[in-house]
């Protein structure tokens, strides 16, 4: 052993200083070991050297790079040492772990004589901390895991957002296109209706004027001999009812004139059956309403109606129309044969249409029945609608 090695372990084994070093080497995890300038060990002792598999002194003798030149990293630091450099390194040998501190040693003369190497076995701390870095690793890739589902997730929720914006803007348009063609199908009728009243009936008014001026001028005996003069007049009164009738279904007056209210009494009063009777309530506060939500809630009530006189067979019914607020709830019974609405087929356009008409004005319209017990039509609409200004002014 060297001198610097001989003046580091000390001449009395006996000095407290030693046993204090004993005391450490024995209970820490600790190797302290020198070379000399070949690799040579020239002293080994410490309870580190337990990882190793080895004893105090047991490799003493041998030679380093016999022992770990197997080892690229730890015999590059061996290398090192020899040369004369001090520094620190951690270094891995089987499954141990060691911080290594390297200072070198020097004889009398203060040439280099070898290294002196402390090291600590970190085994437990480095196996926690490779253990805390796999961890953070995992936790690391599980969040760029959940950040690729995330982004996916959210590329898959804004495509759905842009078509369920698609869809409503589609439906926007849609209803936007039934409202015009709804208010031009009722522009048509009132069209077709001011024709009729202004063509037709003036016409056939005129002509009646015509001969009934005539009538008086002859005598009784000239009339009473020409049946076919008093079968022209009646056919004449007949065609101006008729087209007065025709006008009325097309476009009641009355409806533009004073509402929905008078419209349905109107509708009341032309019953084509003697032997309905029709019960009308109503409780409402609105006066009157924009013109297509009054020519549609007309429409539909002209449906129900007809649909009770052509259909239910019955003698009663009732019609009640409720204010709550914004909203009006409309309830259409009939007591006659009633039907189960689930075998209703498609083509009975009357239902269909009455839906429709309330699904436009963003309501509702159910029907309720049995077979022998009566239908009974619910309908519950806003009374706010939301029309262009196109439709407010009612251009086609």
């Amino acid at each position: 052993m060297s001198q610097d090695a001989n003046a580091f372990m000390g001449d009395s084994r006996t000095s407290h200083g030693d046993l204090a070093l004993a005391q450490v080497l024995a209970s820490a995890p600790i190797i302290l070991y020198t070379l000399d300038r070949q690799g040579i060990v020239t002293h080994s002792e410490g309870r580190g050297l337990h990882a190793l598999g080895l004893a105090p002194g047991e490799v003493v003798g041998r030679n380093v790079f016999d022992l770990y030149g197997d080892l690229p990293e730890v015999a590059a630091n061996l290398r090192r040492a020899l040369a004369g450099e001090k520094f620190s390194t951690v270094a891995q040998v089987g499954d141990a772990y060691f911080e290594v501190s390297y200072a070198p040693l020097h004889d009398a003369a203060g040439k280099l004589a070898g290294t002196i190497g402390v090291a600590t076995d970190i085994t437990p701390r480095q196996l926690a901390e490779d253990a805390l870095r796999r961890a953070h690793d995992e936790l690391e890739q599980r969040v760029k895991s959940r950040t690729r589902e995330l982004s996916l997730t959210n590329v898959e929720l804004r495509r759905e957002i842009a078509e369920r914006q698609r869809a409503e803007d589609e439906l926007k348009r849609e209803r936007r296109a039934m409202e015009r063609l709804l208010q031009s199908h009722e522009r048509h009728r009132q069209l077709i209706a001011y024709e009729i009243h202004d063509g037709l009936v003036q016409g056939l008014t005129g002509a009646l004027m015509h001969l009934e001026a005539g009538q008086q001028r002859l005598s009784p005996r000239q009339t009473q001999a020409n049946p076919e003069f008093a079968l022209t007049l009646r056919l004449l009164r007949d065609s101006i009812d008729e087209a007065r009738r025709l006008i009325s279904g097309l476009r009641p007056p009355i409806l533009d004139e004073f509402g929905v209210i008078a419209g349905i009494e109107y509708l009341l009063r032309e019953l084509p059956r003697d032997d309905l009777e029709i019960d009308f309530t109503h409780d409402i506060q609105f006066d009157r309403l924009a013109p297509l939500l009054e020519s549609t809630l007309f429409r539909i009530f002209q449906e129900a109606i007809n649909n009770i006189c052509q259909h239910s067979q019955a003698t009663k019914a009732r019609i009640a129309i409720e204010q709550f607020g914004e909203r009006v709830h409309i309830e259409i019974r009939d007591w006659g044969k009633g039907f189960d609405p689930a075998t209703v087929t498609e083509n009975r356009y009357g239902l269909q249409g009455i839906r429709e008409r309330a699904r436009l004005l963003r309501g509702s319209a159910t029907v309720e029945g049995l077979p022998g017990q009566g239908t009974q039509l619910i309908i519950d609409l806003p009374l706010t609608y939301p029309l262009d200004a196109g439709s407010e002014r009612g251009e086609t």
